[in-house]
């Protein structure tokens, strides 16, 4: 059976609230980098999604597809995990919540049951003083596939002068990110 991800409400749902953000599934990552909240609040995921596949790809792919192939190299999944992100899945059991950075064990193997679905992502609102930043690191520009990626989150305390906290993810160094 072949389903259409693209046609299931909830699977599509992209909003920012008081909490942060929740990114269905399915949100292609045009209409992530194209939304103007997480511009402004979540720099380092329109860094990492706007290097998903090319422009035309862009239109059809998706945050939550990158995170489900589980590659080594997939560019959102530092960034996910610099950020904290909690993967929400459905299943005939019920639903279920996955820290991201325990999604992926093994390449191409991500944390999924046989019955779940991924449902959609939500990322915690970024603290005061904090900031993200994505990079991926090719040898030529034609490349697409990461020789390697990093994500970190920085958040500093309130006078700017100690770091409160410090998360940093690489991609295709290692079988997970």
């Amino acid at each position: 059976l072949l389903i259409d991800a693209k046609k299931i409400p909830a699977l599509n749902e992209i909003y920012l609230d008081k909490d942060g953000l929740c990114l269905g599934a399915a949100v292609s990552c045009r209409a992530v980098w194209e939304h103007p909240g997480i511009k402004e609040e979540y720099p380092a995921l329109i860094d990492s999604s706007t290097l998903i596949g090319s422009v035309q790809v862009q239109g059809r792919a998706s945050i939550g597809g990158n995170l489900c192939n589980a590659a080594p190299s997939g560019d959102a999944i530092p960034t996910l995990i610099a950020l904290g992100a909690t993967a929400h899945t459905l299943s005939v059991n019920g639903e279920r919540e996955i820290p991201v950075e325990d999604f992926c064990i093994a390449p191409g193997k991500n944390a999924l049951k046989d019955d779940e679905l991924l449902v959609r992502l939500s990322i915690s609102k970024p603290k005061a003083n904090s900031g993200t930043h994505f990079l991926r690191f090719i040898p030529r520009n034609e490349m697409d596939i990461a020789v390697a990626n990093a994500a970190a989150s920085v958040t500093l305390n309130e006078q700017g002068d100690r770091f409160d906290s410090v998360r940093v993810a690489i991609g295709s160094v290692a079988p997970t990110p």
